[in-house]
């Protein structure tokens, strides 16, 4: 009988707990899935992290447009000083001279300005950055991976200082940084 009743013991434990896992399991899911549903998925995806910035960012203050992002995304590929892909080079120093009032380097585009001191918003370098159908050639960078809208706004900005309008927070870091040499 004791052999029995340790069976018996046994057996209810098991069953017991058991039943209890059964009865807590729907709770379990419940409590993953419920928060899941209401907070819901951020939209986007790494992909496509421009889903993710804010419309109203800046450019963070001492961001070098030359630095930062030219050699980064336009150089390496293109733009060398070696390339001079569209007779372009974004790599040596004061960029900015060889970009304002200058016609772009392609010759059904020489009415286009990279940079139009009188009419920054119409810079050349602009279109070619934010239009995916530009008025010669293809959108740049002509990777998979385009600028991004914060890189986009930061190259703006940048283009505003350099001209002297209102470039807003970050610009006029950018361009005096960038104007005075571009690689120190």
């Amino acid at each position: 009988m004791p052999a029995n009743f340790a069976h018996s013991a046994a057996f209810r434990h098991y069953h017991d707990r058991s039943v209890s896992l059964r009865r807590i399991s729907p709770l379990l899911g419940l409590l993953l899935i419920v928060p899941a549903a209401v907070v819901g998925c951020p939209p986007g995806t790494l992909e496509d992290p421009d889903r993710f910035i804010d419309a109203s960012t800046t450019c963070p203050p001492g961001y070098d447009v030359p630095k930062d992002l030219f050699a980064k995304r336009c150089v390496q590929n293109c733009h060398s000083k070696k390339d001079k892909k569209g007779k372009l080079d974004l790599e040596s120093p004061d960029v900015a001279s060889r970009l304002i009032g200058v016609p772009s380097g392609n010759a059904d585009c020489a009415v286009h300005l990279l940079i139009d001191p009188a009419d920054p918003d119409q810079s050349y370098l602009l279109e070619k950055l934010e239009d995916s159908s530009p008025a010669c050639g293809k959108q740049m960078p002509n990777t998979p991976k385009k600028a991004t809208a914060a890189e986009r706004d930061c190259v703006r900005q940048w283009v505003s200082g350099l001209v002297g309008a209102d470039s807003g927070a970050g610009g006029a870091a950018g361009a005096s940084a960038s104007d005075s040499g571009g690689d120190e």
